[in-house]
């Protein structure tokens, strides 16, 4: 009678599992794994694209601070970029700049809220598959994708649209898998543009419609460029959800329990995403953000079918093997995530450390007209939430020959036409701004000095501080991608000084 009694427990908690009613100790793991990611990332991941700081951070600090960088895309000419996406970040950080909050802090509260949005969608997916009885096997494994990824971590608290689509996309997911079947942004757009404005159907045109302009001016990649980045960012993860369509099929051919109509459903949405992009020369990162969790959802249907495959076709007598065949996995690719974003932090963290020092350093130049200038560094500008009121941006001359923002107009920024602007990444002389003018300046030290590239340390400019940042050209494939102790595998990272320069009379 014992042993019925356990075995009808066991089968009370597989179906409580799979109704997803109660808490388990899996559901507990979910909750911490995808929380403390979300909380590590908002305050330790960096920012991966110059088009985060310069068409959305700054946008925002211009509506909470009267200043920051405008881009072509938010002149009323071409109003490529919606407001409306714009004003709800400012309005979730307006409470904080009322309270007093230092524009460095409201700059990292922004992004929990941002990482906190992220962690809803994640948890509200985990549900929804376990009330599907996709199984704890695939619920854990889920969890763990979700909370070690290097591709999560990097994208649950950067703001960008790509991310606010991800946490739409995994919400409106995990209501269709619950079987539960507008927002005026057409006239906000208009209203602050001061003209018809549908910003959506204005990328599409420049992006894919046009002639004339092309996403192309501002670099292409290499077809296979999101397949190298996905297994950086996901490592097994991302083979598993490429094998889970046959996995699927193959588990389905012996009998699987959850019906395969379902799975490949649930798996399609990515692979029409990787249909679409793939084939564009103009590639970024963020481009693949929306389907992250999916990458996840996939991979852990993956690693769930492979193991369901092993169990029907190997022998009982190694079916104690297979029950370690997914510990391993995870183990596996938690050693490899780990080591990627232990990577990120210590390659690109220097910009964020570098400019969190400004407002000190201001302070002691004691300058009315502050202008923090940057040359070659200008794409890695963290944005205006770290100088003070009394500074502004400035850029030097450096050899990028393409279009850099200005400031926005002091008043009427949103509608004013700007001057100097053009949609084709042509170079703005307008822009650069002289040396002599600068109180201070940021800049990497680097082995390859030109006239508008020069050695500021020779020029008698002082360092004020500095951190390491990765010298990409002199560290190999390993060293750049993963954190490994030593030269272990024949990694190498070399690493140069990212400072802040106070100019010689200083």
């Amino acid at each position: 009678m014992g042993g019925q009694s356990k075995k009808g427990s066991a089968r009370a908690d597989g179906k409580a599992q799979a109704t997803g009613g109660g808490w388990s100790t899996v559901d507990m793991m979910a909750y911490m794994l995808i929380m403390c990611r979300c909380a590590i990332a908002a305050t330790l991941s960096h920012i991966t694209d110059c088009d985060e700081v310069y068409n959305y951070w700054e946008p925002t600090h211009y509506l909470l601070h009267g200043s920051g960088m405008q881009t072509w895309e938010y002149s009323p000419v071409y109003a490529l970029r919606s407001w409306a996406y714009i004003a709800i970040h400012a309005a979730l950080l307006s409470p904080f700049q009322a309270l007093g909050v230092d524009k460095i802090t409201q700059f990292y509260c922004l992004r929990a809220v941002l990482a906190l949005a992220s962690a809803a969608a994640e948890l509200s997916l985990y549900h929804a598959i376990k009330k599907r009885g996709f199984g704890t096997d695939t619920a854990l494994a889920f969890a763990f994708f979700l909370g070690f990824s290097p591709g999560m971590f990097i994208s649950s608290a950067a703001f960008l649209p790509s991310s606010a689509a991800m946490v739409l996309c995994t919400l409106a997911f995990a209501a269709w898998i619950n079987g539960r079947d507008n927002i005026p942004l057409i006239g906000f757009d208009s209203m602050l543009y001061q003209k018809l404005v549908v910003a959506p159907w204005n990328i599409v045109m420049y992006n894919v419609l046009s002639s004339e302009t092309s996403s192309e001016l501002y670099g292409t990649e290499p077809w296979h460029f999101y397949i190298f980045n996905s297994l950086l960012n996901f490592n097994v993860a991302f083979i598993l959800a490429l094998l889970a369509p046959v996995l699927t099929l193959v588990a389905g051919w012996l009998q699987d329990p959850v019906r395969p109509r379902l799975l490949y459903l649930i798996q399609a949405p990515l692979w029409v995403w990787l249909a679409i992009f793939v084939p564009q020369a103009h590639k970024e990162e963020r481009f693949l953000f929306p389907v992250y969790p999916l990458i996840c959802l996939a991979g852990a249907i993956g690693l769930s079918k492979a193991q369901y495959i092993c169990r029907r076709i190997l022998p009982t007598s190694l079916h104690g093997l297979i029950k370690r065949f997914q510990p391993l996995v995870l183990a596996v690719f938690v050693i490899l995530a780990l080591s990627r974003v232990g990577a990120l932090y210590r390659n690109y963290h220097a910009p964020l450390d570098v400019y969190a020092r400004v407002p000190e350093v201001v302070a002691k130049a004691q300058d009315p007209n502050c202008t923090i200038c940057v040359g070659k560094e200008w794409y890695r500008y963290p944005s205006s939430f770290f100088l003070p009121g009394t500074c502004q941006l400035g850029f030097l001359q450096s050899e990028f020959k393409g279009q850099l923002p200005q400031p926005f107009a002091a008043e009427n920024g949103t509608f004013a036409i700007p001057p100097n602007m053009n949609d084709m990444n042509r170079e703005e002389p307008s822009r650069y701004v002289e040396l002599s003018s600068c109180t201070a300046l940021v800049d990497r030290a680097s082995s390859y000095i030109t006239s508008l590239e020069p050695n500021y340390d020779a020029l008698g400019w002082k360092r004020a501080f500095c951190s390491k940042f990765l010298d990409a050209a002199n560290s190999n494939a390993l060293g750049r991608a993963l954190l490994l102790p030593g030269n272990a595998f024949g990694a190498m990272a070399t690493f140069s000084d990212y400072c802040l320069y106070m100019p010689p009379r200083k």
